[in-house]
C-alpha cells in the first residue's frame, strides 16, 4: 500500500535523522545516552515514526545540527538495512 504525504514526510524525516546520527559518528545507542531520550525512542523515530517539536530540538541541540536540517530530503532514499519485516502472507509456520 504506497504512502499517504504524512506517513512519507515522517519516514523522510527518519532517515534524515538517521543520516544527520550517523554523521556525527553517533550509535542509535549512544544518541540516546546522549540525549537522555531512549533507545527504543530513537529506534522509533528513525524508522518514521511521529515526532514532537520538543524531541526534535533536542536532537538538534545534541547533534549540532539546525531543526530545520531535519526536514530537508535525505541523501540516501534507499532501502534500509536490518531485519526483513514478514508480512502475514510469508510468516514462517509455527510447529
Amino acid at each position: 500500500m504506497p504512502l499517504n504525504a504524512h506517513e512519507s514526510f515522517l519516514k523522510k524525516v527518519g532517515r534524515k535523522i538517521s543520516e544527520i546520527r550517523s554523521q556525527n559518528g553517533y550509535t542509535q545507542m549512544q544518541l540516546a545516552s546522549k540525549t537522555g531520550i531512549s533507545i527504543q525512542m530513537v529506534q522509533y523515530l528513525e524508522s518514521g515514526r511521529n515526532i514532537t517539536l520538543k524531541t526534535l530540538y533536542r536532537l538538534a541541540q545534541h547533534l549540532n545540527h539546525p531543526v530545520h536540517g531535519f526536514l530537508e530530503e535525505p541523501n540516501n532514499m534507499l532501502p534500509r538495512r536490518g531485519r526483513p519485516r514478514l508480512s502475514p502472507s510469508n510468516k514462517i509456520p509455527k510447529k
